[in-house]
């Protein structure tokens, strides 16, 4: 089973205009196994410290998955991270988050059930909007001209560079475990939250 990167890029980006030195694109990257389906949550709620995804899924009524949560933003980014479901239905998804109670509220996000760390690091996949669409194409960035030549990778371990345009290489791989030791083939993937800052060039696309 393929794993990857999925990149959500921010709702906006800085310097978006061609005269611009620069373009950058900021986001989360959501760890992602192609064999689970992308789960779209268009709102939540909490009630006594468990938090209530609307989202169509197919996950285990009686709970127990163990899901990754990204690209809420702002002042909800406390809602991303990783979850052991305690129950789902068709249009729910419930779990523990101790936190002040919340009326039901829209907001964007995207969940995977949670993959294993494959050997050698994970591959950066296309760039998803928050409706669990691909932007672009099937390379890294916004457009089929350009690719950034720089992204950072930053999570609670550290932040790494990886230079993505200088040559033609294979597809990029990120080994985002600081410092340099990478997790055990087929273990989970860590509980963090993992960012990323790319910079396109001046006239990129």
């Amino acid at each position: 089973m393929a794993v990857t990167f999925l990149m959500i890029p921010s709702q906006s980006i800085t310097n978006p205009s061609v005269d611009s030195r620069k373009t950058i694109l900021e986001g989360q990257l959501l760890p992602y196994n192609s064999a689970n389906a992308l789960i779209q949550i268009t709102a939540f709620s909490i009630t006594s410290n468990v938090a209530t995804f609307t989202a169509v899924n197919a996950l285990t009524t009686g709970g127990g998955d163990v899901i990754f949560v990204a690209g809420f933003e702002g002042s909800l980014a406390y809602l991303n991270g990783s979850y052991t479901t305690n129950s789902a239905t068709a249009s729910t998804i419930l779990v523990p988050l101790t936190h002040a109670n919340v009326a039901s509220t829209s907001a964007k996000g995207l969940a995977t059930l949670s993959p294993n760390y494959a050997t050698g690091g994970l591959a950066l996949g296309n760039i998803y909007g928050l409706n669990g669409q691909p932007l672009g194409i099937g390379t890294i960035g916004p457009s089929s001209q350009g690719k950034p030549v720089w992204i950072d990778v930053k999570s609670l371990l550290g932040t790494r560079q990886y230079p993505v345009n200088f040559s033609v290489q294979p597809p990029l791989i990120l080994d985002y475990t600081l410092p340099g030791v990478q997790a055990t083939n087929a273990a989970a993937v860590p509980s963090d939250s993992i960012g990323f800052r790319a910079e396109f060039a001046k006239n990129a696309y």
